[in-house]
């Protein structure tokens, strides 16, 4: 199965070139807002506000992937791609420390960590068979990831802004 069999399915879609640096500039540049927006967000609405408000709209802007547009509108979808997702992750990671004692958080983050890995190797993996039975496939793989973020953004009910979190003594 080296290489697929086969030819690639035909991409109608105007395509963005990795050599032009300033599109990819552009969205990489969502990252760097995104953490200002994501502490920000965190900090004055909330964190399930902000868990919400992030998914839905990682949602809807993964959604756009099955449109074909131009160029110029393809960089601002990646961008609010980019802006969404990396937001979320953001509160993310100021809650993780709000809720958990330091002992079960670090062995957490370390288990996170493992499987984020393995989901590279295999996500990888996956959109490169599922493109070439459609492109589209790819690109119901990244909504149907994002939708599971959106429901489990409206599952999340614990608030910690203002609360005071305990940590636990260590045992020696």
């Amino acid at each position: 199965f080296c290489g697929g069999e086969g030819e690639a399915p035909e991409h109608k879609c105007e395509e963005i070139k990795q050599d032009s640096l300033f599109q990819l500039s552009i969205v990489t540049s969502g990252a760097v807002v995104a953490t200002v927006l994501g502490y920000l967000a965190a900090v004055k609405a909330g964190r399930c506000l902000s868990f919400k408000v992030f998914s839905i709209g990682g949602f809807l802007s993964t959604l756009l992937l099955y449109k074909c547009f131009s160029s110029l509108v393809t960089t601002g979808v990646f961008f609010s791609l980019k802006l969404f997702q990396t937001s979320h992750n953001m509160v993310s990671l100021i809650v993780v420390p709000e809720l958990y004692p330091t002992a079960f958080r670090n062995t957490a983050i370390g288990f996170i960590n493992s499987w984020g890995k393995f989901g590279g190797v295999v996500g990888a993996g996956l959109v490169y068979v599922l493109y070439y039975v459609s492109p589209y496939l790819v690109v119901s793989m990244f909504v149907a990831a994002s939708c599971l973020v959106m429901c489990s953004s409206f599952l999340w009910s614990k608030e910690t802004k203002d609360v005071l979190m305990v940590d636990v003594e260590q045992c020696e």
